[in-house]
């Protein structure tokens, strides 16, 4: 059995930006940066799984009376260092959706395609794994449709 215990320190320091902008057209722009620094309390070295920056972009803008939304959401994540002490490659993944929202009905209707630029990207670990790494989906589809009652 794993037991998970938080044993050892850590220091963190950072900042964050953050910016975000409607127009009367409804378009929606918004955008965040984050740059961080987490060290290990004991060594010095940098903490595992802990990217120095992450940022977002979001745009998003409406068409056809308001009822078609097009959105774009890319997310940044700077190179991570594996528990075993590797480097995994920073990484930007782009999700696009469009949602459709038909006037006086209680229905929505999306598709996304998230990783719409394939990006091949792996995510760190735990001790508890065989490998440091885990390869993330590529490219993905997925099809919604909410009827509110």
């Amino acid at each position: 059995s794993v037991q998970y215990v938080n044993k050892e320190s850590a220091r963190s320091s950072g900042v964050e930006f953050e910016a975000e902008s409607r127009w009367t057209s409804g378009l929606l722009v918004r955008g965040s940066l984050a740059i961080q620094r987490g060290i290990a309390a004991d060594s010095g070295t940098r903490l595992s799984n802990a990217p120095s920056e992450l940022g977002t972009v979001h745009v998003a803008a409406p068409f056809w009376r308001s009822q078609l939304v097009l959105a774009s959401e890319s997310l940044f994540t700077a190179r991570r260092t594996t528990v075993g002490g590797d480097m995994l490659p920073s990484f930007w993944l782009t999700n696009l959706t469009v949602t459709y929202r038909p006037v006086r009905m209680p229905l929505t209707v999306g598709a996304s395609l998230y990783n719409a630029l394939d990006a091949r990207y792996a995510d760190p670990v735990g001790v508890e794994f065989r490998q440091s790494a885990i390869p993330q989906n590529g490219r993905t589809a997925a099809l919604r449709v909410t009827v509110k009652f």
